[in-house]
Order: C-alpha cells, then sequence, then structure tokens
C-alpha cells in the first residue's frame, strides 16, 4: 500500500497522527540546506541558509530534532504561527529583536487534492502537533 493511501485510510478512521504525514528523522536537502524532507519525503522545514552561520544553525537544528544534539542551556525558541525564530546575537538579520530561522512546511501536502486532501481542521490539528513535537525537541522540555 503506497504511503499516500495508508494516511488517507488512517485519517478516514480517525487514527493519523503528525508521525504518519512526517517519519523521522529528517535530512536536509542533498543539494540545499534550506530544506528539510521526512523520511518519506515530505518537506518539513525551510531555512534561510544562505551564510555559514545560517548552514550551520539550520544542520544543528536538524540534529536536535533528530535527537543527535541536545539545545544549550538558556536557549530559547518562539513560535509565532508556524515561523521559528531565535534571540541570537550572531545571526544576520534582525526582525523586531527576533531572527526568522524556520518554518514548518506540508500545508500543501496535507490538503492539496493531489496530496492528503485533509478538511482544514483536521490539517491544522496534525501540523499543531509537528510543531510541538520540534518545540519540545528544540526547547529541550
Amino acid at each position: 500500500m503506497n504511503s499516500r493511501k495508508k494516511r488517507r485510510d488512517l485519517f478516514r478512521a480517525r487514527k493519523i497522527h503528525w508521525q504518519d504525514v512526517w517519519e523521522m528523522p529528517l535530512r536536509l536537502d542533498e543539494y540545499s540546506d534550506s530544506y528539510a524532507y521526512s523520511q518519506n519525503d515530505t518537506m518539513a522545514l525551510t531555512f534561510e541558509a544562505d551564510t555559514k552561520y545560517q548552514i550551520e544553525n539550520a544542520r544543528r537544528i536538524v540534529r536536535i530534532i533528530n535527537g543527535e544534539e541536545t539545545p544549550k542551556p538558556g536557549e530559547e525558541w518562539v513560535v509565532r504561527g508556524v515561523d521559528f525564530f531565535t534571540q541570537d546575537a550572531n545571526y544576520e538579520e534582525q526582525a523586531q529583536g527576533w531572527n526568522y530561522v524556520f518554518c514548518v512546511r506540508g500545508w500543501g501536502h496535507l490538503t492539496g487534492t493531489g496530496a492528503m486532501n485533509l478538511p482544514v481542521k483536521e490539517a491544522e490539528r496534525i501540523q499543531d502537533e509537528f510543531v510541538h513535537f520540534i518545540l519540545e525537541k528544540l526547547n529541550a522540555l
């Protein structure tokens, strides 16, 4: 059974979980550190990865999410919608005292007619659970 059909069947049975959409661990795209994908090739995160610092930050975030590294003591992450920010003096672009780090992806995969075609409320629940998982990992909750 293909993974798209499996996920639709799980949804119909009201058992779909974020891990059915984004299979762990994440991996950075082999050509660009700007994109992280799950093992089943669903886009998970988009990073700003234009500088050496941003590239290492993207790699480090993926390692933390995958459980290969732990966050630094006192490191804080906050969420605004599905965009993540960190207060870091080394980051190049300031945005009202906070710096853009990455965006959680997969909305089109969850709601698209050529993909899972889930209702918006169900897609919101699933993506919010994924966001919560990411924050738990990054904040070492």
